[in-house]
């Protein structure tokens, strides 16, 4: 600021603002922060910079490792590091100002202090909001909220923007120089004085609504609410499957593939002692290609614990496997007769060329079940295993099973497979664990899964395909759901990111279907039995810890289990009668089905009946029962360490999927698993459970 020549005030010697009573103002002197804003600025800009950057270079592809790349919270991080950082250098450079008022000269205040006050001042409000909505955007990452809450976060994210952005416009009219104005202490009145201040108390007010919108619905009492109330109101749930865009499938291309044999699986008579024969027939139809299906409407829902990727199976195996070097499966090579035993224990030498069967995660507890039922069937199957690691697992001495190691998610290595094992059936049960990254989920269910049915469309021997799903790629409910009525995740509309991609595999495969690649969907819940290695090592690590007393929440809401063994004889079941479709018999291609013991129960219930059968019974009175609002915060505070801690790359195995699985449920009807392909559970489920639990005290 200055005053016309000649003036008698020296304005470098005029305090800018007046001391307190008794204090002497010092111009230029006296106790200044300057020291402290730079190195403070300094150390906030270096902890701002790191932690964006190693976001950013942990999203960013790079080859040989897998990225989704980067994600709009990943740019609007970005963002907001650059424009603080531009913010803080306007900060450093009025270092000097840095202390008392009257401490300051009037004649200090240049035209240059107060363009620079209002560069900072304008760029302040574009940084927070790209903060805040970087926040908000990580928010829906780290935590896989439920639908409702996502549009709680879509709407803070507005409210951000309506908060912070219009005090851009706001600063240009009060703290910058309008036309024919001189940059000068006028300015700064005004700036000071005026209207920001008014409209800064607004926008705190409502920024600080917009957190306790956040804050609030990502208190568990609070989700209870929104899926209470509005994931399970009718209208709403129009309307948000209206502005979510539901696609229809639309867009599909065919190929005309050469004709290939179809075998049909028929009783060359009637009495006891009949051999089961194959009669090949010869259709020449059009058939589907995946890769140019879109994907159809999906839904998924509660997790269970139905993992099924590759693992080491344990030496503690009953049955044992041995590896047996890859050998190529000719199915129509009449050397490869086998000799059946009859229904009434008689073998009569037959010629039937061996069905091949390409089992993927036939490593796994599931798949192993499978691979041992398809070689106690008396048909003659040829199962060909995939894995990762093949060699990890103690399989089967039987020359009908070869193993294969390649990554599904491997075109090359898959085609090359096809080629070799020519599959007239695939059994897909591969799937990455509940608890894997959300790139490694998307890599091997949705991509594995598209490459497997790539394949099996454009080889001539395949004709029918299973894929394992599972309770987590369907929408939850209390009541008796058919399949006809459940709704499968979609990919906006999901709990977590195992959800999503379980349920876009399983669409995929339905999708897939046509007459001459016959697919279907087995939809299983929370599996156990021999072998395996999630569940049921749980619930004797309860035992052993003494935690098996306890309860999470009122334990009111039905589950549904499946045997194993029962789980991979609808496998097994659902193979043979999509080879058999052309007998007449009921639709199974294009069809899901539900699989479980239909024996629907609260999950402690079923636990308590392990703890029983393991010689650990509990009565009502031991019960402690821990509020699952508890357990909830508990979760969220360990996936915020986890997060924090590793960048994102690791998941807490107690995260608030699994607890709020406990208040989801699942509740399915059997009947068209037992109209269309004959199912039943194997045996009784408390017969189920002591076998499991006997195996379990023994090897675990």
């Amino acid at each position: 600021m200055s005053l016309p020549p000649g003036s008698p005030i020296d304005l470098n010697l005029v305090p800018a603002g007046p001391p307190p009573p008794g204090v002497l103002p010092i111009i230029g002197g006296g106790p200044s922060l300057g020291t402290t804003t730079i190195v403070l600025e300094c150390v906030m800009m270096a902890i701002a910079a790191t932690a964006v950057l190693c976001r950013v270079i942990s999203t960013y592809p790079v080859r040989g490792r897998r990225s989704s790349g980067l994600g709009l919270a990943d740019y609007a991080s970005l963002a907001a590091m650059l424009l603080a950082i531009a913010q803080s250098s306007l900060v450093i450079s009025l270092h000097d100002y840095e202390r008392h008022q009257w401490n300051i000269s009037v004649g200090s205040l240049t035209s240059s202090y107060f363009k620079r006050g209002f560069a900072q001042n304008l760029i302040a409000w574009p940084s927070i909001f790209c903060a805040k909505l970087a926040i908000l955007l990580l928010y829906l990452r780290i935590f896989r909220v439920k639908h409702s809450l996502r549009w709680a976060v879509y709407g803070g994210a507005v409210w951000a923007a309506l908060t912070y952005l219009p005090n851009i416009a706001v600063a240009t009219y009060f703290c910058a120089a309008h036309p024919d104005e001189q940059w000068g202490f006028n300015v700064g009145m005004r700036c000071s004085q005026k209207g920001p201040l008014k409209w800064l108390v607004v926008s705190a007010t409502i920024a600080v609504e917009n957190y306790i919108a956040i804050i609030v619905g990502s208190i568990p009492g609070c989700n209870t609410y929104y899926k209470s109330y509005i994931m399970e109101s009718p209208l709403l749930n129009r309307m948000s499957s209206y502005f979510t865009g539901s696609k229809s499938a639309k867009g599909e291309s065919s190929n005309t593939y050469s004709s290939k044999t179809s075998y049909q699986l028929r009783d060359s008579s009637s009495n006891s002692e009949s051999i089961n024969t194959l009669q090949p027939t010869q259709p020449n139809q059009t058939r589907v290609d995946p890769s140019s299906t879109p994907l159809a409407e999906l839904s998924v829902g509660a997790r269970g614990p139905t993992g099924n990727k590759d693992k080491a199976a344990s030496n503690k195996m009953d049955s044992h496997f041995e590896l047996l070097p890859p050998t190529p499966l000719h199915p129509n090579n009449d050397n490869n007769n086998l000799v059946l035993t009859t229904m009434a224990g008689s073998t009569e030498s037959s010629t039937i060329p061996q069905i091949s069967i390409l089992v993927t995660g036939g490593c796994g507890f599931l798949g192993a079940h499978i691979v041992q039922q398809l070689l106690d069937d008396p048909y003659p199957f040829a199962v060909a295993v995939v894995s990762r690691n093949p060699k990890a697992a103690s399989q089967h001495h039987d020359s009908r099973v070869s193993y294969h190691a390649a990554d599904i998610t491997s075109k090359p290595q898959i085609e090359a497979l096809f080629n070799k094992i020519q599959p007239q059936v695939v059994i897909h049960t591969a799937s990455a664990m509940h608890t894997a990254s959300s790139r490694e989920l998307h890599h091997t269910n949705v991509q594995g899964t598209q490459v497997l049915l790539q394949c099996a469309t454009t080889c001539d021997k395949t004709l029918a395909f299973v894929y394992t799903s599972s309770d987590s790629a369907v929408v939850p409910s209390q009541k008796l759901l058919v399949e006809s009525e459940a709704q499968l995740y979609t990919e906006t509309f999901y709990r977590n990111p195992y959800c999503k991609t379980k349920a876009i595999a399983d669409a995929a495969v339905l999708a897939a279907n046509s007459p001459n690649l016959r697919t279907a969907t087995i939809r299983i819940p929370g599996i156990y039995g021999e072998n395996d290695t999630n569940f049921i090592p749980q619930l004797v690590s309860s035992i052993r810890k003494g935690e098996y007393k306890t309860q999470i929440g009122p334990n009111n809401k039905l589950f549904e289990f499946v045997y194993v063994k029962s789980a991979a004889r609808a496998h097994v079941l659902a193979a043979k009668s999509l080879l058999n479709m052309d007998t007449g018999g009921p639709k199974v291609d294009g069809e899901a089905f539900f699989i479980t013991d239909g024996k629907p129960q609260p999950f402690f219930d079923f636990a308590r009946k392990a703890y029983a059968a393991a010689g650990y019974p509990v009565a009502s009175n031991q019960i402690t029962v821990i509020p699952l609002g508890m357990m909830l915060i508990m979760a969220s505070m360990i996936e915020w360490a986890y997060y924090i801690f590793t960048l994102g790359r690791k998941r807490s195995q107690i995260t608030r999927d699994g607890i709020e699985h406990l208040d989801s449920g699942c509740h399915w009807s059997i009947d068209k698993a037992r109209e269309r392909l004959g199912y039943e559970p194997v045996m009784e489920q408390d017969e189920a459970i002591e076998q499991t639990m006997k195996w379990a005290m023994a090897n675990l």
